[in-house]
C-alpha cells in the first residue's frame, strides 16, 4: 500500500509501543551503529504506526520500523517522525511482513515464524503468503520447513553455526535422523552441501522405508562420510606456501576485516614476544586488503554503508 502524498507528523516517543513484530532478534551492535548513522545523517525514513485499539495509556502502535524506534531511544529522542494509518490486524500483518522480510538481516526463523503466523491467522496460503512478501513460493515453504526442525538445529542456524540452506534440506527427515544429519554437520570441517544433500537422500530413502531405525548403520554411515570428506578436504589443503608453525592459527570472528583485527588484537596482547614483533606484518597485509577493497572494517561493508536507516 504506497501513500504518494502521505506526510510525516512528529510523534511523541512515550505515545508509542511496538506492535506484534516477527523480529524477535535485535543486535545490539547494530542498533548503536543504526543510532549512529540517525545522528550524523538524520532519520531518512519514518516509522510507520496505527492508533491502537487497546492502548493501555498508549496512543499507537508500530506496524513498521521498530528497529527506527530503539535506535531513537538510544539517542533519548522525545518524538519520531512517523506515518499515521487506519489499519485492520490483517493490512498491518501484510505491511509488517513486506518491510521486514525485505531486509536481509531478519533472521531466518523469524520469517518463518512470521509466514505461519499469517496462515493460522488470517488463513493465507503460501502463494499468498509469497506475493505479500515478494518472494517466490519455493522460498516461502523452504523457510516454513525450518519450522520442522528439531529446537537444538533451530537454534544453531540462529546463532549461524549451521548455514540456512543445511536446515532446510534436512527438514523432511524425523528426529533421529535429523540427529545423525546434525552430527554430520557437527564433526565435519566446512561440510559440502552436495555432500549433505546425499547423505540427508541416504536418509530420506531409509526412511521411507518405513523399516526401523538403525542408529549402529546410521551412525557408521556418517562416520564414513565424515572421515572421506576430511581427508578429501585435508589433501585439497595441503600447503604450497610457507607457514609459521609458532604463530596462533586465525580464527574467523565474522567478517575478512573483524577477523583481521581481532587476529592483530590477539598478537598485540599475547606474551609471546615474537607474536607481537609479528604483528605489523599481519596488519600491514590487511592493510594492503583495505586498500585493494578485498576486505572492509568492520561495520562499514558497502552493503551496510549504503542501507537506509
Amino acid at each position: 500500500m504506497h501513500h504518494s502524498k502521505e506526510v510525516a507528523v512528529p510523534l511523541k516517543i512515550a505515545d508509542i509501543q511496538p506492535g506484534d513484530n516477527d523480529r524477535t532478534v535485535f543486535n545490539p551492535d547494530e542498533l548503536q551503529e543504526l543510532a549512529a548513522s540517525i545522528k550524523e545523517h538524520g532519520l531518512l525514513q519514518p516509522i510507520t504506526v496505527r492508533l491502537c485499539t487497546q492502548s493501555g495509556g498508549k496512543k499507537y502502535e508500530i506496524v513498521a520500523g521498530e528497529r527506527r524506534f530503539r535506535a531513537v531511544q538510544l539517542l533519548e529522542w522525545t518524538t519520531i517522525p512517523g506515518f499515521v494509518r487506519t489499519l485492520s490486524d490483517e493490512q498491518a500483518a501484510s505491511l509488517m511482513l513486506a518491510e521486514n522480510v525485505q531486509r536481509a538481516d531478519l533472521d531466518a526463523l523469524d520469517e518463518a515464524h512470521a509466514y505461519a503466523k499469517r496462515i493460522e491467522q488470517f488463513g493465507w496460503s503460501v502463494a499468498e503468503c509469497a506475493e505479500r512478501s515478494k518472494k517466490n513460493a519455493r522460498h516461502v515453504a523452504a523457510r516454513l520447513s525450518l519450522l520442522d526442525l528439531l529446537p537444538e538445529v533451530q537454534q544453531m542456524i540462529r546463532t549461524k553455526q549451521i548455514a540456512v540452506v543445511f536446515g532446510e534440506t534436512m527438514s523432511p527427515l524425523d528426529s533421529n535422523r535429523q540427529r545423525i544429519a546434525l552430527e554430520y554437520l557437527v564433526q565435519t570441517e566446512k561440510p559440502l552441501l552436495r555432500e549433505f544433500k546425499a547423505l540427508v537422500g541416504r536418509l530420506l530413502a531409509e526412511q521411507a522405508q518405513e523399516t526401523l531405525f538403525d542408529i549402529q548403520f546410521a551412525e557408521q554411515y556418517v562416520n564414513d562420510a565424515v572421515e572421506k570428506h576430511n581427508t578429501e578436504r585435508a589433501a585439497m589443503l595441503k600447503r604450497k606456501f610457507p607457514i609459521d608453525p609458532q604463530l596462533p592459527q586465525m580464527e574467523r570472528v565474522g567478517s575478512i576485516g573483524a577477523t583481521f583485527e581481532a587476529y592483530i588484537k590477539q598478537l598485540l596482547g599475547s606474551d609471546n614476544p615474537y607474536h607481537r614483533q609479528i604483528a605489523p606484518v599481519v596488519g600491514t597485509i590487511y592493510d594492503s586488503l583495505l586498500r585493494g577493497g578485498m576486505a572492509f572494517p568492520p561495520g562499514t561493508s558497502p552493503k551496510r554503508k549504503n542501507a537506509k536507516p
